[in-house]
């Protein structure tokens, strides 16, 4: 821990300031070497565009081949999407939360991938999802079974009237229609669902019985050897109690695993020490995106969980939207937060930017400038592209795969920029300010929080035209120049800084 003390204290694990995450999605990253997939004769072709039901045949034993090669990258943890038992290929619908998806090489699998993943000092966390379930948990196919007189009633949300008087609950209407006539899930198919959708009940978190179930979910796979869980929807939880409760459970378990939250907005109320560690940040990403990119695909983005973006007219309006970001964390501050561009729920960046490499460059050397620990998805480092979901969920081909170990390549620069961040300590620190140099240069200090160990100085200057900046540099003597898709280092010239045009520089 970050210092000593009670589970609900601003207490947080000390290695989330460090860590760069690479998100994995289970089913589309690679199949293993040593792994045959259950209904391997009716996969998808790896290589096709990808459908919303079709599987893959991505699995954990694929993970464990590709560790090398993220390590490489310079990501030390992984970020898994949901891999306990499902029917989907997202693994978003959960049937059994104590069994790592046989499609995905079983219990086996994953204790191998935790084994080799720590073995290379890389940290594990994985995604809960606790809102709700699918129809094939044990407890619903019960009540589907056994109606009333099931002992899981109760741990659903369920429409008495409507199976009293049907006897049943209609829990597979045609799927054909269910996207088409959006309907109150507790009325037409006698319980509640998440967003309706008869393949999710909600669970009753207000039942002790359930929240004990819960737990025991979060306590057992810390005690496997997980580093942290993700958690999906936190927010449409709303039993009092519910979150701390879970805090409590897994931090007696182990006092270093991380909790983060998907919420996609400023939320402090979480962020208190009582509840998680951190936020997925799409804040930061946003803002960042919003500035960096000429030719942003808004139109894109919007409808997904982005929802609105800033409308940056003027550097200071980064600036003001950073702040306000930052001041929005709560005690827990900017270092444990987990800082995202885009995720399986979102367009691809290459996407977004309108394929535009030198900005998006330039996009990533800010992400890892800022507190926080950054989260790629899976592919990001070879410009795949993919619009919304199905298609931001591709399979990483081998095509893909040896782009990325050509001269020059987005992987390669990516690595360095990386690397950077992992030998400045300031970079990874609480500790920014940010300065008054030039009306269209963002001027930042980075600096370790003890005081007196590294600094960094970082200027991005936004306009067409070089500037020069002059400062106190002294004890400088590098600096990293990010400029039209190119990484290069260039050299000080006493306490002035040259700036080049739409260009970010870091000095160290």
């Amino acid at each position: 821990m970050s210092e000593a003390g009670d589970v609900h204290t601003n207490a947080y694990p000390s290695w989330v300031p460090d860590a760069l995450f690479y998100q994995v999605f289970p089913d589309r990253l690679r199949r293993g070497a040593e792994h045959t997939p259950i209904g391997m004769q009716r996969l998808e072709n790896w290589e096709s565009s990808p459908t919303p039901h079709g599987t893959k045949g991505g699995d954990l034993y694929g993970v464990i081949d590709d560790l090398d090669r993220i390590k490489s990258l310079g990501c030390n943890a992984l970020y898994l999407n949901p891999i306990f038992s499902s029917e989907s290929n997202h693994g978003y619908h959960t049937h059994n939360y104590f069994e790592v998806d046989p499609v995905l090489g079983g219990n086996q699998a994953f204790d191998l991938l935790l084994t080799e993943s720590h073995k290379r000092d890389m940290r594990v966390v994985l995604d809960g999802v606790f809102n709700h379930t699918s129809r094939s948990f044990y407890a619903f196919a019960h009540v589907l079974e056994n109606g009333l007189d099931s002992p899981f009633v109760d741990w659903f949300f369920i429409n008495r009237q409507f199976l009293e008087e049907r006897g049943t609950l209609l829990a597979y209407p045609d799927r054909r229609k269910i996207e088409a006539n959006r309907v109150n899930a507790f009325e037409a198919y006698g319980f509640e669902a998440w967003w309706n959708l008869p393949m999710l009940p909600k669970l009753n978190t207000d039942n002790p019985e359930v929240r004990d179930y819960i737990y025991a979910v979060g306590r057992h796979w810390v005690s496997k050897g997980i580093d942290g869980w993700r958690l999906d929807v936190p927010t449409e939880i709303e039993t009092e109690g519910f979150w701390e409760g879970f805090r409590a459970a897994v931090k007696k378990e182990n006092p270093d695993c991380y909790i983060v939250g998907e919420i996609w907005h400023a939320a402090p109320e979480f962020l208190q020490g009582t509840r998680f560690d951190g936020l997925m940040n799409y804040p930061f990403g946003k803002t960042i995106m919003a500035a960096a990119f000429s030719e942003f695909r808004v139109e894109l983005a919007q409808g997904t969980g982005y929802r609105e973006f800033p409308k940056i007219e003027s550097t200071e309006q980064v600036r003001h939207e950073l702040e306000r970001t930052i001041d929005s964390f709560g005690q827990m501050g900017p270092r444990p937060q987990m800082n995202f561009f885009t995720s399986h729920d979102t367009p691809r960046l290459f996407s977004l930017c309108s394929e535009r490499e030198d900005e998006l460059l330039i996009a990533w050397a800010m992400m890892i400038v800022m507190p926080g620990a950054p989260c790629l998805y899976y592919g990001d480092e070879y410009l795949m592209a993919g619009e919304r979901d199905p298609n931001c969920r591709a399979a990483l081909t081998d095509v893909l795969r040896e782009s990325g170990k050509k001269e020059g390549a987005f992987f390669s620069k990516l690595s360095d920029l990386f690397r950077l961040r992992a030998e400045l300590p300031a970079l990874r620190s609480s500790t920014l300010h940010f300065m008054d140099v030039d009306d269209e240069v963002l001027a930042m200090k980075r600096s370790e929080a003890s005081g007196g160990g590294s600094v960094c100085f970082v200027y991005w200057n936004r306009s067409d035209e070089g500037k020069v900046v002059n400062l106190d540099h002294s004890g400088l003597e590098q600096c990293c120049q990010v400029q039209d898709g190119k990484i290069a280092a260039i050299r000080l010239q006493d306490s002035c800084c040259v700036l080049a045009p739409r260009s970010i520089c870091i000095l160290y």
